[in-house]
């Protein structure tokens, strides 16, 4: 079946020229959806990295603000993933918190009753819950924001390198939690990073695709 896409939520992809494939991949998946994402391309005079990365997604945030006057939700995401069948369907529990990460890395970042349910390889029940270790998290393969967030994060000044930096650096500073979705309905392919040096493939979720009570997967 497929879910109709909830009003309000603007799809923003910052990218670069070099990664036009997995670019249009990704843009693939999204008109699946009914959705076509506002992208904005990094200059091509600046220098790849962290710096260029944040300095990207706030003249695309603010072009999504500014040209979409409708849009009560922005979903910042990456050029690089995968998105499940049920993300419209799923979208909508995690549409009441500021913050929500659609995807978070590895599974230090669940409670542990998360935890303990993928070590015994058991179904998950669908659920937004906050993240832990809040100060360590990063990575923005997908973070929904309402638009009260992106207006306020765009005017908030810090030295964070990479806007998932920034972002966290301003959460912290407010005290605003990060949420997740349980299960996570992105993923991250893990093509090779241009603006980390730790390369790419270290960002995947443990729960994409995951099993879920009640459901058939």
């Amino acid at each position: 079946m497929t879910w109709p896409w909830p009003d309000g939520v603007a799809v923003a992809i910052p990218t670069v020229p070099q990664r036009a494939a997995p670019l249009e991949a990704t843009l693939a998946q999204w008109r699946q959806f009914g959705v076509d994402p506002v992208v904005y391309q990094q200059h091509p005079s600046w220098p790849l990295g962290h710096a260029s990365h944040r300095r990207t997604c706030d003249l695309l945030l603010q072009g999504v603000l500014d040209h979409h006057p409708d849009a009560t939700h922005v979903l910042l995401a990456e050029d690089d993933v995968d998105l499940h069948p049920d993300l419209p369907d799923v979208l909508p529990m995690a549409m009441s918190c500021d913050v929500a990460a659609l995807m978070v890395n590895g599974t230090r970042f669940y409670p542990q009753w998360v935890k303990d349910l993928l070590a015994r390889g058991e179904r998950l029940p669908r659920a937004v819950v906050p993240i832990e270790d809040q100060a360590a998290w990063w990575g923005t393969q997908a973070v929904l924001l309402t638009r009260r967030v992106v207006e306020q994060v765009l005017a908030w000044k810090s030295d964070g390198a990479g806007w998932d930096i920034h972002l966290r650096n301003w959460t912290l500073h407010t005290g605003t939690k990060i949420h997740t979705l349980i299960p996570n309905p992105v993923q991250h392919r893990g093509v090779p990073s241009l603006a980390s040096k730790r390369g790419g493939g270290l960002g995947r979720s443990a729960t994409y695709n995951w099993p879920v009570e009640g459901g058939d997967r």
